[in-house]
């Protein structure tokens, strides 16, 4: 039961953080970009890298949403749905990696 309520709470904030970044807005909660000078910032379309981030985020949240669902239902797709989703994350991820560090996207 505890572990259900945790899986709710993660899913909430993390639809709150995409609806944020998905705003433009929020740009200090990603990682890095926090941590650099105002003058590296200012190289930076922030509210595009934001949107960009949110985007990537909006999926995941999905995923974990229907994980959540499917784990307070106790589904018997529950278990092939983990191991499939895992396996698609990893390409979904270097994509939008190699898509985000190449072409100068987000850069004034």
């Amino acid at each position: 039961m505890v572990g259900k309520i945790i899986a709710c709470v993660v899913f909430v904030m993390l639809i709150g953080v995409s609806v944020l970044l998905l705003t433009g807005r929020g740009a200090n909660l990603i990682a890095g970009f926090n941590t650099m000078s105002n003058d590296e910032k200012a190289r930076y379309d922030t509210p595009a890298l934001c949107r960009f981030v949110g985007k990537i985020l909006l999926p995941i949240v999905i995923v974990v949403f229907i994980g959540v669902i499917s784990g307070m239902t106790n589904a018997s797709w529950s278990t092939a749905f983990v191991v499939i989703v895992s396996i698609a994350s990893v390409p979904y991820i270097i994509v939008m990696a190699v898509y985000a560090n190449t072409g100068n996207r987000f850069k004034k």
